[in-house]
């Protein structure tokens, strides 16, 4: 009896102990990132002691949680293995600028994904700004990625190498090496929507491949040095109300086997090195395009209709 007294009260002891224990490893549904004054071995579930970096905060995080960014700094390449949300808000200049490598890796299968407000500049050795392997949803707003240098198949703002969902809006793609935006998802499938964003001096604005569906509104390509949109290796790519201007080539779409089909509705052409190139490839017109001011016209494959 006085055994069994013993351990309940040396049990109950503990009993403060273990919980700081279990608060000590549970994950946060809110954690704050400072540049300025955070450290990445605080809990930085408290704005009054925020984290320093993507990579700390990250691992602090429940899935579906979300890492908000406090001050303008630089915050470090980070790997995301769950579903959440890193926010930066309008007028905080949240970068990455990665020495080499990727700026952002997504491997997180089944997880829905949401990066807002985020600038990543790269350099000569930087790969890609983000570099998806596994993800169910992606969704990219308010973002701009320059200059990401590494030479191909690298050198993209976004590679997206999986199957899912990808969703992109508000968003500047300028200056790298490849492609503003890749989707190539190889023998799985993919789809992709961009909205109200502009792709500028990069070889490529928007390109996909094999299996990937991707649909581009609102949007500009300008001065891309090789081409604005370019459809390849059997991708489907749709462009509705879209500047396409000073380009190599404007509209691009090739054959590798499996013929590409590029539809456009409601575009301008213009100034571009050569305006409409079908390599094998449909390119298709809904009739309501403006192809004008090209050195080099080209001309649609077809037609198709509204239904």
């Amino acid at each position: 009896m006085i055994s069994e007294r013993r351990r309940e009260r040396a049990f109950l002891a503990l009993l403060p102990f273990l919980a700081m224990s279990t608060a000590a490893h549970a994950g946060a549904n809110r954690v704050f990132v400072s540049a300025r004054s955070g450290n990445d071995l605080n809990s930085c579930n408290n704005v009054l002691t925020p984290c320093q970096t993507f990579a700390g905060a990250v691992v602090q995080l429940n899935p579906g949680g979300e890492a908000i960014v406090l001050d303008s700094g630089g915050y470090g390449a980070v790997t995301i293995t769950q579903s959440l949300t890193i926010e930066a808000p309008p007028g905080v200049l949240a970068f990455i600028h990665p020495i080499s490598g990727d700026a952002v890796t997504v491997n997180a299968a089944g997880a829905t994904v949401i990066l807002r407000g985020l600038t990543i500049n790269g350099g000569a050795t930087t790969t890609n700004g983000i570099v998806v392997t596994a993800v169910s949803v992606l969704q990219v707003e308010n973002c701009v990625f320059s200059g990401i240098g590494a030479a191909f198949p690298s050198g993209n703002g976004i590679y997206f190498a999986t199957s899912g969902q990808l969703f992109v809006k508000d968003s500047i793609m300028r200056g790298n090496a490849h492609a503003g935006i890749w989707v190539i998802p190889g023998a799985s499938a993919a789809q992709a929507s961009v909205d109200r964003c502009r792709f500028e001096g990069s070889a490529v604005g928007v390109r996909d491949d094999t299996n990937a569906q991707v649909s581009i509104k609102d949007s500009v390509a300008s001065g891309n040095s090789y081409a604005g949109f370019f459809a390849a290796f059997g991708g489907e790519l749709n462009v509705e109300d879209c500047l396409i201007a000073n380009n190599a080539v404007g509209l691009y779409s090739s054959s590798s086997g499996v013929p590409s089909t590029l539809r456009a509705s409601n575009c301008t052409v213009t100034d571009n090195g050569t305006g409409l190139i079908g390599a094998g490839g449909n390119l298709l017109s809904r009739s309501n395009n403006t192809v004008q001011g090209n050195t080099t016209k080209g001309s649609f494959t077809g037609t198709y209709t509204a239904d």
